[in-house]
């Protein structure tokens, strides 16, 4: 089973609005926090095995960490959920338009 697995149910405090994007392992959506209403981003990360998403987990508690202008800050630690794959959810802002732009322009993620 995977070390993480008491992160499950956080799911619950999210509503999915839209589909920011999609690549090969996963999705980016738009999200609103149950709690208060916030607007953010939720990147979801699909593995098949426990091993590659205890690796990814290790990654995402380590993002969760990071603390600099040009990268997107995680606001809450990273969580699993199981359904018919196992899924790693990243909770991050929500930015307007493209980062790469607002990287340019002179802003902090």
């Amino acid at each position: 089973l995977l070390q993480f697995l008491y992160f499950i149910g956080l799911m619950d405090d999210y509503n999915v609005l839209w589909l920011l994007g999609s690549g090969g392992n996963g999705v980016v959506q738009a999200v609103e926090r149950r709690s208060d209403g916030a607007q953010l981003a939720m990147k979801t990360l699909l593995f098949e095995d426990t091993d590659t998403a205890n690796m990814a987990m290790k990654e995402g508690q380590l993002m969760a960490e990071l603390s600099h202008a040009h990268v997107v800050k995680c606001l809450c630690p990273p969580f699993v959920t199981v359904n018919l794959m196992t899924e790693l959810h990243v909770v991050m802002k929500l930015y307007a338009g493209d980062l790469y732009h607002y990287v340019e322009k002179g802003g902090g993620a």
